[in-house]
């Protein structure tokens, strides 16, 4: 999936998913991303 573009931020996030016996086992996320900005409260 890519997201952020719109805002100029774009970043890429990778889904997998496993199954077992036709059920969900395993749900593996990740990704890239490009650091905008950094704001501490």
């Amino acid at each position: 999936m890519e997201q952020g573009y719109s805002l100029g931020a774009p970043s890429e996030i990778t889904v997998r998913i496993e199954a077992e016996n036709g059920e969900i086992a395993r749900v593996f996320v990740g990704g890239k991303a490009r650091f905008v900005k950094e704001t501490r409260l």
